[in-house]
């Protein structure tokens, strides 16, 4: 057993070697900066530089030219190191939305219903409404009602992912907890939290963003909940009317005035003096999208990228989209979006210019959650202009400008996509001939920074193997790597499904070789297992 677990490391690795001196690393290594690289987000700024070289690691990438990428923090929530807030309490939140509207009575009735011990409460209504974006702010204004701490839960993936991203920072964050070698991660899981509930009495808050419907959602929160110390308060977002008895708040869209605040607080200077002039036209462009938020949002972004279009003609130039809509949705049953929020993407993606809708595509092929921006802005086209680690800037510009991608810290490290964005996105990307490419371009990049980060951050190392193995399923090496870095968080039945998943990738390639070395993993598992 132990010359099949050596056959297959040293297979994979032969592999990984050879891709990782492309980007001048090796397997497991780290390189730290020496001097001072350019900054992979906006702003080349000296201070900016600095402030990434602090803690980087710096991979060197390849096009016509060495591109030198800052690795920081990779694939967190965003602004996820846990902080003692004035010595006292733990926090991750990702940053407040910024132009938050009203809400008052929703706010309100957050506060009494987690009030009470064990409280929990489900806020739940249509895509675009604003769920989460309720959940966030809330967590912010309210965080002095939690004297032990608030933390936030991406569940989009699943328990057991919510769980490989929580559980390192969680770790270092209690004092004298050890990394949990050999725990499954619920387990890890679950002893962290118990361990925060026994070292502070106060009340504590755990938002769960994104539970997923039916069966699965159903799971995550019994083995969330199993254990959980009574102080801790649950809030969590979802699509759908919850099915148990919870006290559950549905989400409706705001007022007229309200949504006309939203509209103009998020257009700029010029386009709230456009939108005062066409009061008229405001109030009926609100009632032209049903009043959804998202929706709001995103014609703001027009009106605030193009100082010279009216309110009137943004209504016009709305209306063809909107006649399309109904077609698109017909087409696109498993999009679940109220017409007036399609409309409103339809015609923010005709009114991009051509890069804006390739970076578009592209990161629509990307994990959902938090984007590392260190993946993206290397995967260039091959013979894209010098320089070439800028070629994105201006596109990553105007897909923030128009509000279609959200930047979710500082640095200009990590960006977002709301669910509903990314499946438009990915609908774009049908019959698009660059997708192979590009596909190829993130496996690569992913595999040769999950090897950065073997043996350190397992967390981002898991996560860099599933996005490798997520671009291209048919490269059965992000497969191995992928069991074998969850094999070493403790995640045994997820390395088994990676294994398995690899070994039909390899019979159909009729690739026995790569048959044998998934067959390896697999018996690793087991030994693993006892």
């Amino acid at each position: 057993m132990i010359a099949a677990l050596v056959w297959g490391l040293v297979t994979q690795a032969d592999k990984l070697e050879k891709i990782l001196g492309w980007f001048g690393l090796k397997p497991g290594s780290q390189q730290t900066s020496g001097g001072k690289q350019p900054a992979a987000g906006l702003d080349d700024s000296p201070a900016r530089q600095e402030a990434t070289n602090n803690q980087g690691v710096v991979l060197q990438g390849v096009s016509q030219s060495t591109i030198n990428v800052t690795v920081q923090q990779p694939w967190p929530a965003p602004d996820s190191h846990p902080k003692a807030l004035g010595g006292r309490i733990l926090s991750n939140l990702p940053p407040d939305f910024d132009g938050f509207v009203a809400r008052r009575d929703e706010i309100l009735s957050l506060t009494q219903s987690l009030e009470a011990e064990a409280g929990q409460v489900v806020i739940h209504g249509m895509p675009g409404v604003g769920k989460s974006t309720l959940a966030r702010h809330y967590a912010h204004t309210s965080a002095s009602s939690y004297g032990s701490g608030v933390w936030w839960l991406d569940a989009t993936e699943g328990f057991e992912m919510m769980a490989i991203q929580a559980v390192p920072e969680l770790e270092k964050a209690l004092p004298g907890l050890e990394p949990g070698d050999g725990l499954t991660p619920e387990a890890r899981l679950r002893r962290c939290l118990q361990t925060w509930g026994a070292a502070r009495a106060e009340a504590a808050l755990l938002v769960v963003d994104n539970l997923p419907a039916g069966r699965k959602g159903q799971d995550l929160l019994r083995c969330l909940g199993s254990g959980l110390p009574g102080q801790f308060r649950l809030l969590i977002t979802q699509r759908s009317e919850p099915t148990t008895a919870v006290k559950a708040l549905d989400l409706q869209v705001m007022g007229r005035e309200d949504s006309l605040a939203l509209l103009s607080l998020h257009s700029g200077e010029s386009g709230r003096v456009r939108i005062e002039a066409e009061a008229e036209q405001a109030a009926a462009l609100v009632n032209d999208v049903d009043g959804l938020p998202l929706a709001l949002i995103l014609l703001a972004g027009r009106l605030r990228l193009v100082p010279s279009l009216s309110v009137s003609a943004l209504r016009r130039d709305l209306a063809r989209p909107n006649l399309e809509a109904a077609a698109f949705q017909a087409a696109h049953a498993d999009l679940l979006a109220e017409q007036g929020v399609v409309a409103t993407l339809l015609a923010s993606w005709q009114s991009l210019p051509e890069q804006c809708q390739e970076l578009a595509r592209l990161l629509s092929l990307t994990l959902r959650g938090p984007i590392p921006w260190e993946l993206i802005h290397r995967c260039i086209p091959p013979k894209a202009p010098e320089p070439a680690d800028a070629y994105w800037h201006q596109a990553l510009a105007g897909l923030v400008g128009a509000n279609l991608l959200d930047r979710l810290d500082s640095m200009g490290q990590i960006y977002g996509l709301h669910a509903l964005v990314r499946q438009f996105f990915a609908i774009q990307r049908q019959n698009w001939p660059q997708e192979g490419f590009y596909r190829q371009r993130l496996a690569l990049i992913s595999q040769a920074l999950a090897s950065a980060h073997q043996g350190d951050d397992v967390a981002a190392e898991v996560n860099y193997w599933r996005q490798a193995n997520t671009a291209d399923p048919a490269d059965t090496s992000a497969g191995f790597g992928l069991g074998y870095s969850l094999i070493r968080f403790g995640d045994l039945d997820g390395a088994r499904k990676a294994f398995e998943q690899s070994k039909a990738a390899a019979q159909a390639a009729q690739d026995q070789r790569g048959v044998s070395i998934a067959l390896n993993g697999i018996a690793d598992v087991l030994v693993a297992q006892g």
